[in-house]
């Protein structure tokens, strides 16, 4: 559900398998998104998720260089290997 490298919510709906993102010009796969959510989990670096009437927001905030981390390695994951 949320955007690993951006804390916004983005997967509402799990038939959506991919997101593009303009501003990074990359293609988010739902799967390597939920594992490194799930590392920032084990990590404690994971922003808390509130729902107040029916609405959900995030609290918390990313630091720059594990956001600079995931976007690396979210850009190196769509390159295709070479022959």
């Amino acid at each position: 559900m949320v955007l690993c490298y951006r804390n916004e919510i983005i997967f509402t709906d799990c038939g959506i398998r991919n997101y593009w993102d303009e501003q990074h010009s990359l293609m988010v796969d739902r799967d390597l998104n939920a594992a490194i959510n799930v590392k920032r989990l084990g990590l404690d670096i994971f922003p808390s998720i509130k729902r107040r009437s029916g609405n959900l927001s995030i609290v918390g905030s990313m630091d720059k260089a594990y956001q600079k981390e995931i976007l690396h390695t979210l850009h190196r994951a769509v390159k295709k290997p070479t022959s």
